[in-house]
């Protein structure tokens, strides 16, 4: 399989153009970061923690209100089309907060990003 993180290859990943929308999101919580790759498929995560760092468990991300977002070519494609749409999912987030559902859906990027940011403030309001 060719590795496309290679030196000599200089292509930006396909899906940089939404993962720069999508870094929306990381002013709205205390730790967020986006990631974009291409190497085994075309996909932007984005992760981030509803508390500083200094309070979650032995520095652990996973023992904080956390969640994961992926953003990934629709209906199982490897890689990204400039104007196709892309699926969403919240792939995971801390296990004491069931009441924060996130359902699946397929829609153009913008509306991906539109969703992940609603989700975040909707969560954020529930915990003021």
């Amino acid at each position: 399989m060719e590795d496309i993180n290679r030196p000599d290859r200089r292509d930006p990943p396909k899906m940089a153009k939404i993962a720069a929308l999508a870094e929306s999101v990381v002013g709205l919580t205390p730790q967020c970061m986006v990631v974009v790759d291409d190497n085994l498929m075309s996909s932007v995560c984005v992760s981030g923690s509803f508390d500083e760092e200094e309070k979650w468990v032995n520095g652990i991300w996973e023992n904080s209100r956390y969640f994961r977002f992926f953003i990934n070519p629709r209906k199982g494609a490897r890689y990204y089309k400039q104007g196709e749409k892309v699926t969403i999912e919240l792939a995971c987030k801390w296990t004491l907060h069931k009441e924060h559902p996130f359902r699946k859906s397929t829609t153009t990027p913008e509306k991906a990003i539109q969703r992940i940011v609603a989700w975040v403030e909707k969560v954020k309001g529930a915990q003021s």
